[in-house]
């Protein structure tokens, strides 16, 4: 269980030590060092004034030589975190590394307070003994932008807990709603951390699962690659009746179907690259 910055980055660093040494430093993009290894602050705070400079002007996956640095290479993990790795040896880091930048992306968001866990509700003791094995429909018709879109979100969370508990397939799902925002969760399932986005006409269209996928079994989406559904799609009711936890199961069945073929995983490769020589 990730507790604080520092275990993050002993996470990092057990993950890359096999190859080389690394020290880890850990920023969000306004250049506000939370975690360093290096002590020198005349390079933290230079440092700190590029992150700043630079933060938000590249995508999550980028990352960037930093110049007249030795062996310094800077990752934007998140849309509020960065990552920094210092080393003297470069040769092979950025595989490495790509390998665990997404999950720790989610770790450093909830420490830096931009997501809140959704947490699971105990079942009530008249609960215990009986769960319906399809999750109920909603009651609550509600778009983001209704004036009770509140009240359609608490049911969300209701529903949320029928899914926890309805079958093992789902035990290590979570999510995270995005703190400033009521459209915005990320989630993690199945090994896969994404992005889950309701748009404003929600629930009448589904929810979009930015880089959730398997092997080839996806739909080119932008700068993403998001699940294909196929006939899945069809079980989407038109009439504001389903939500976030009924995605999640057409979810679950699409990676039943896709694991069930033959199928290759890669390293996502960032969506571009900067890179500065020195």
């Amino acid at each position: 269980m990730i507790i604080d910055f520092a275990d993050i980055a002993d996470e990092i660093k057990s993950e890359m030590r096999p190859w080389t040494e690394v020290e880890v430093i850990i920023s969000d993009i306004q250049g506000n060092i939370k975690y360093s290894d290096i002590f020198s602050q005349k390079f933290l705070l230079a440092l700190s004034r590029f992150i700043k400079k630079k933060g938000p002007t590249f995508a999550i996956g980028d990352y960037y030589y930093i110049q007249n640095v030795s062996g310094v290479m800077l990752f934007k993990t998140s849309m509020n975190s960065m990552v920094i790795l210092r080393t003297q040896q470069k040769l092979g880091i950025l595989l490495i590394f790509l390998k665990i930048l997404e999950r720790i992306g989610l770790e450093i968001d909830i420490l830096l307070g931009d997501y809140i866990r959704i947490e699971k509700t105990p079942p009530k003791y008249c609960d215990q003994e009986f769960i319906p094995r399809e999750i109920p429909l909603f009651n609550i018709i509600a778009k983001p932008n209704s004036p009770n879109w509140l009240d359609r979100l608490q049911e969300e969370y209701d529903k949320l807990n029928y899914l926890y508990r309805l079958r093992d397939t789902y035990s290590t799902f979570s999510i995270y709603k995005q703190a400033n925002s009521n459209r915005i969760f990320k989630c993690s399932f199945q090994g896969i951390v994404f992005d889950l986005r309701l748009s404003l006409q929600y629930p009448f269209v589904m929810p979009i699962a930015d880089g959730f996928y398997f092997g080839r079994w996806f739909n080119p989406a932008g700068d993403h690659k998001n699940a294909c559904l196929g006939i899945l799609k069809n079980r989407w009711r038109p009439d504001g009746r389903m939500g976030i936890a009924h995605f999640i199961q057409l979810l679950g069945y699409y990676t039943s179907i896709a694991n069930s073929k033959p199928v290759e995983f890669k390293v996502r490769q960032p969506r571009a690259i900067n890179i500065h020589f020195y």
